[in-house]
């Protein structure tokens, strides 16, 4: 398979393919609504969903898995033909040593993005099939909880992906921290230094001092 510099897609492809991905994607999540469920046999129900259809979530975990498994393969073939076309111009290009790197670092970013994407994803599919196979020794809604965590945290992993590979908000994100925690310092240090005066004054106010001032 041959990979070219630019790409012929044009900005009509382009919308036609998003246009379609968002299509199938929402066929898919329709079908069930369109008929394809087990109101009328509830034996056929899921456990992990129960409306939906054990056939259905088998099309529907599989379908995705082998999405992912494209995807994973589509950008590995991508990240050895950038590596390989940057080593290959790297001695021809004039320009600093972070600029030729930049795609490099780009794609490395993208694949963690994609990695930690799949690792949160895939047990959850994985289980949601063997609930499809009813699988009766699996005890899949143990695992129910813990797999819908780990699919939440890929949410929160992203952010944390890009600021970290990303120099600018990494040190953005650092000072930040830092001026979380001299925030927090100063506030334990104003708290301790009020405490000995509220003693001092709540002293001065007692009725031994009172009756001091009346003698």
């Amino acid at each position: 398979m041959n990979w070219k510099v630019h790409s012929n897609l044009t900005k009509r492809r382009v919308t036609l393919l998003i246009v379609l991905v968002w299509a199938i994607s929402i066929f898919m999540g329709a079908v069930p609504s369109l008929g394809w469920n087990c109101i009328c046999n509830l034996k056929d129900c899921s456990k992990l969903a129960p409306i939906f259809s054990k056939s259905y979530l088998i099309f529907w975990s599989v379908s995705n898995l082998v999405v992912f498994l494209v995807m994973v393969v589509i950008y590995m073939r991508i990240y050895t033909y950038v590596k390989r076309k940057t080593s290959m111009l790297t001695p021809h290009t004039s320009g600093s040593i972070n600029r030729k790197r930049t795609p490099i670092k780009l794609i490395k970013t993208v694949m963690v993005v994609l990695g930690a994407f799949v690792i949160c994803w895939t047990p959850g599919l994985v289980v949601l099939l063997l609930d499809g196979l009813n699988c009766k020794g699996c005890n899949v809604m143990k695992l129910k909880r813990w797999l819908l965590l780990l699919a939440v945290l890929n949410s929160v992993m992203n952010p944390c992906i890009y600021s970290y590979k990303d120099e600018e908000m990494w040190t953005t994100f650092k000072n930040l921290l830092r001026c979380i925690g001299n925030g927090t310092r100063r506030q334990r240090s104003t708290k301790a230094n009020t405490r000995p005066l509220s003693s001092a004054q709540d002293t001065g106010n007692s009725p031994t001092s009172v009756r001091r001032d009346k003698t």
